[in-house]
């Protein structure tokens, strides 16, 4: 089993835009805690570091919003001087509607953009967005980067405003020459679990557009991925679906032992790394593995019992070791009624 060899680099949370399921809306109207500020040049080049000598060989710059940043040039250019061989961007794409900027970012060693859209046009994207005109600057951004020849992958959060228009969306990715689009269930935690009830959507109710989506849209990208999203309804279909337990065997994400250590305590990161032991649903697996996989195992299951919810007909599913549960917050919103155990 190969892993990952890609991590996130936070930057911080400023933002230009002010999506309605984003995890820290509220944080950015008011001063943010200092665990949230975002970091200096010397503190980002600092885990760049940190990560490339841990052989990781690719690099999500991300945020908040990384691009309206003064140093993200200098800041790419050093990833790519360090030696990660794939340096990207995730990105809303309002600033690299600008010719000159997008061109200063190919010439700095960016080769990958992972941009966020939300709907095939302006009245559902700047409505989740809550900004007016940012489709057309991300569609701008889009044709931007497709002429630069970066390698382009979409984020679009699924939510109950843009549900029923999926097909079209990924229609108008594929024809801006994304290769990967993954579509994320709405997950109401953190900050996002005041969300309103047209963003939140029921996984029962999401299913049938989720399907038809796969169905009809996979053809025209390389992957075409759900994220966060019980098996169990989406019976056939779930080597479609990027859950927890599988993010480690997915090259598009994230290396979670060191994305772990990054955004936690010494302390809390070691006994996530030594909890996930006891708490992995088949822990003699964990023994035949290699040490590094088994490292990495252990973590993402003391995160999946931090997040997630295992709730009854989880308990007597075959799935649940691929698949994880739901998310907590969502299981105290909605219960976990409408799963059906495999």
């Amino acid at each position: 089993m190969e892993l990952t060899k890609r991590i996130d680099l936070n930057l911080g949370y400023t933002c230009d835009l002010a999506c309605r399921f984003c995890y820290y809306r509220e944080s950015r109207r008011s001063p943010r805690p200092k665990r949230r500020r975002d970091l200096t040049t010397t503190e980002a080049k600092k885990w760049l570091r940190f990560f490339r000598r841990r052989g990781l060989e690719a690099v999500d710059l991300t945020g908040g919003e990384p691009t309206i940043r003064g140093d993200i040039l200098e800041l790419v250019n050093y990833a790519r001087e360090l030696g990660f061989r794939t340096v990207c961007v995730i990105t809303n794409g309002i600033r690299m509607a600008e010719d000159a900027f997008c061109r200063r970012l190919a010439e700095s060693g960016l080769n990958d953009v992972l941009f966020s859209l939300h709907g095939p046009g302006p009245e559902i994207h700047d409505r989740l967005t809550g900004t007016e005109g940012s489709f057309a600057k991300t569609s701008r951004a889009l044709e931007n980067a497709a002429g630069l020849g970066f390698r382009l992958r979409s984020n679009t959060v699924v939510t109950g405003v843009n549900l029923q228009c999926l097909e079209e969306t990924a229609d108008l990715l594929h024809r801006r020459g994304v290769s990967r689009a993954n579509f994320i269930l709405f997950n109401p935690v953190v900050e996002a679990r005041n969300a309103g009830g047209e963003i939140a959507v029921r996984y029962r109710e999401a299913a049938g557009p989720l399907r038809r989506l796969i169905e009809k849209q996979e053809a025209g990208f390389e992957r075409l991925t759900i994220r966060y999203f019980p098996l169990c309804l989406l019976a056939g279909l779930e080597d479609r679906i990027v859950n927890m337990p599988r993010v480690q065997c997915d090259p598009d994400e994230w290396d979670y032992l060191w994305r772990s250590y990054f955004r936690r305590s010494l302390p809390v990161w070691l006994a996530a790394v030594a909890g996930g032991f006891f708490l992995h649903p088949r822990p003699r697996r964990l023994l035949r593995l290699n040490p590094g996989t088994a490292l990495r195992e252990s973590v993402i299951w003391s995160i999946i019992a931090v997040n997630f919810l295992r709730g009854a007909p989880c308990r007597r599913c075959r799935l649940y070791p691929d698949c994880g549960g739901v998310w907590r917050g969502y299981a105290e919103r909605f219960g976990t009624e409408e799963l059906r155990p495999a």
